[in-house]
């Protein structure tokens, strides 16, 4: 989409091959993108209720390009199991939709996130954070840590625990907020107050670099946040 750092965006296929032999991985298919579109595409998969919300309200047409993709992908490999990680919460959310409203005979696994030791998610775009951003972006995980504390406490109104992870992110000079949402855990769309499945989502920008991150309640098993 518009805005978007597709041509910048960190890429090592070479490293990428090592860790998945490493991992015993038999075959990688890794097209070119012009075998994947066509000069003249006008075909998208869209949706419009979980897409429309949180990294969907912030980057318009994402969703569409994500959904796109992924369904070539699927039509082409044939797969019995696909996996997504959980730090891209909205977008497993939107394949499972995907996936049991179009019918394919599909499992999707969310797998969890995978941290460094101080609790940043790992991501790609860490790369681009120098190492005074690296340490503010903490910020985000230990936001999440004070939503989880304050939920194990008895808060359930999403708005003051909205209020919390704001007031600690706005007190980190190099952070901009793009979303602080709490939001039913199926169909991210914003709840009052945090009963049954939920899901705290925040995105933020250290220094220029956009990070998210999540945290499920009552389970948090999947977000792998550091007590």
């Amino acid at each position: 989409g518009p805005q978007e750092d597709f041509e910048r965006y960190p890429r090592n296929f070479a490293q990428d091959r090592q860790l998945c032999q490493r991992a015993g991985v038999d075959i990688i298919f890794h097209p070119p993108p012009e075998s994947m579109y066509a000069t003249d595409h006008s075909v998208l998969v869209d949706e419009i209720l979980i897409s429309r919300s949180l990294c969907g309200a912030a980057r318009p047409g994402h969703f569409q390009g994500v959904l796109t993709v992924i369904a070539k992908l699927f039509n082409l490999v044939l797969p019995q199991t696909a996996i997504f990680g959980q730090k891209d919460a909205q977008q497993s959310r939107l394949i499972q939709k995907m996936v049991r409203e179009l019918n394919w005979p599909l499992r999707i696994i969310t797998a969890p996130i995978i941290r460094e030791p101080d609790g940043l998610a790992l991501s790609s775009r860490n790369s681009y954070l120098s190492k005074q951003e690296r340490q503010e972006a903490r910020c985000l995980v230990q936001s999440l840590q004070l939503a989880r504390g304050l939920y194990r406490g008895g808060e359930r109104h999403a708005q003051r625990i909205i209020a919390a992870i704001t007031q600690n992110i706005q007190a980190v000079n190099s952070a901009v907020i793009d979303y602080v949402e709490v939001v039913d855990d199926a169909t991210c769309q914003p709840v009052a107050t945090l009963e049954g499945a939920v899901l705290i989502a925040l995105a933020v920008r250290i220094g220029g670099t956009r990070l998210i991150d999540n945290l499920m309640l009552p389970d948090d098993q999947l977000c792998q946040i550091p007590e």
